[in-house]
């Protein structure tokens, strides 16, 4: 095999031109990903069961949440949403598509609407946040403003709250079921080539 002109060492043969030995040399080749394949219906499937078993287990520690602290938690619509795409994720053993993550977001949308309507019902008056009540009169004089009612919700802030958590919960029902750690490491290795072909 010619070696380059200029080069010491034949990359082939290891042959060194200065001192006239030669050494192992060993070419190594880069790992090719196999293909991802698409789930199959039966993994789809599984995944549609799984999403509703894991939104039925955030609805459960949600109402346990609601019940223990009096407290509407609007943000557990999103954490139902993550566990109903994890249930999918799990079952499609990471190779999610836009299909796994549409499946995965039916679930997690009923389970957090199902959250919303029993457990953060929007109020028919605006009701007093307890702690800042408890703060001493004179307190409350001097800074010139009724902190018994600092951040309260009425019926129309509790709607609007209750849309934008079940809302992200549908995203992050899809987003999770959709996800594909495999075909991010795939693009992550693509862009880094490109970059040192670039350099």
């Amino acid at each position: 095999m010619p070696t380059k002109p200029g080069a010491v060492i034949c990359l082939g043969c290891g042959f060194n031109i200065e001192t006239g030995s030669e050494a192992a040399t060993r070419i190594k080749e880069r790992r090719v990903r196999e293909p991802i394949g698409v789930p199959s219906s039966a993994r789809l499937a599984a995944g549609a069961g799984l999403s509703c078993a894991g939104a039925a287990v955030a609805l459960g520690v949600w109402a346990a949440l609601a019940t223990v602290t009096g407290r509407p938690w609007y943000s557990m619509a999103a954490f139902v949403g993550v566990c109903a795409g994890v249930g999918m994720l799990f079952a499609v053993r990471g190779s999610g598509r836009i299909s796994s993550g549409l499946i995965a977001t039916g679930p997690g949308l009923i389970a957090a609407a199902a959250g919303l309507a029993l457990f953060a019902p929007a109020p028919t008056e605006p009701f007093p946040n307890p702690f800042l009540a408890a703060f001493d009169g004179s307190f409350q004089g001097f800074l010139g403003v009724d902190l018994s009612m600092v951040g309260v919700m009425g019926e129309d802030e509790a709607v609007l709250a209750g849309g934008v958590w079940f809302a992200l919960a549908g995203v992050a029902a899809f987003a999770f079921g959709r996800s594909n750690p495999d075909e991010d490491a795939e693009e992550d290795d693509a862009s880094a080539g490109e970059g040192g072909a670039g350099g």
